[in-house]
């Protein structure tokens, strides 16, 4: 479901009426109008649905900047899916984002490169988990510093995330953003801060 067939069901969305409800994902569309998701978060039906849920699944081109604040507490619960390189990005998501699954490997390679060109400590961003598709396991990103190019694998370039690497679906938008590695880490995350 888009952004904007939200509208018909947000009545009917609410905590109560879908109390078991622990992942949801918002794939992007095309028809999504600017500054929709901005608009949704200011909403107290759809805030209460997604403070509700474990894990919540979103394309990364629907977090604007008229976004950012309302979105700042969903970050640590929520599986950024990147397609894309461009520096809005980097400049907007890199110092919020904690979860991301990168849909591009030579998109993720210009995001490398961006990070370090502008000597970004990747120690200093609050990134928690890269996600890849299994077929990039054994590729290498090549960065140039002090004029040298040297071949990084991502754990060299990126110590301390967890890196996972699993195969995806591809057939609908909605599978290919929606990890089942990250639903099962972020309930086990859930179920030890419960029992605290």
């Amino acid at each position: 479901m888009d952004l904007d067939s939200l509208d018909t069901l947000l009545p009917r969305l609410r905590p109560a009426s879908l109390p078991a409800l622990r992942n949801f994902a918002i794939p992007y569309s095309t028809k999504t109008r600017r500054g929709r998701l901005s608009e949704l978060l200011k909403d107290t039906s759809f805030r209460h649905l997604v403070d509700q849920v474990n894990a919540l699944f979103i394309d990364s081109r629907l977090i604007e900047s008229s976004a950012l604040n309302n979105f700042q507490p969903l970050f640590h619960k929520t599986l950024v899916s990147v397609d894309r390189d461009d520096h809005t990005f980097c400049c907007r998501l890199s110092p919020r984002l904690q979860h991301a699954r990168i849909r591009s490997f030579d998109h993720f390679v210009l995001f490398a490169r961006i990070i370090y060109r502008h000597e970004i400590n990747p120690i200093d961003l609050p990134l928690r988990s890269l996600y890849f598709d299994a077929g990039d396991r054994h590729k290498t990103i090549p960065v140039t510093q002090r004029g040298m190019v040297r071949k990084y694998t991502v754990n060299e370039l990126f110590p301390g995330v967890d890196i996972v690497y699993e195969e995806r679906g591809e057939d609908r938008p909605f599978e290919s953003i929606v990890s089942e590695e990250f639903v099962v880490r972020q309930s086990r995350r859930n179920a030890g801060e419960e029992s605290k």
